[in-house]
């Protein structure tokens, strides 16, 4: 079973954020990124 991890990095006043999805290898040694995107919010 894998950890999965959302991380999310949104600026303070920023219209734009960045999210990553990420999980552990089978080792727990290292962190691959699954998906890396961009979310716009629209007020």
């Amino acid at each position: 079973m894998r950890d999965y991890y959302w991380d999310i990095y949104w600026p303070i006043g920023s219209p734009k954020a960045a999210y990553f999805f990420s999980f552990k290898n089978d080792a727990g040694t290292q962190f691959i990124v699954n998906e890396v995107g961009e979310a716009y919010v629209s007020y």
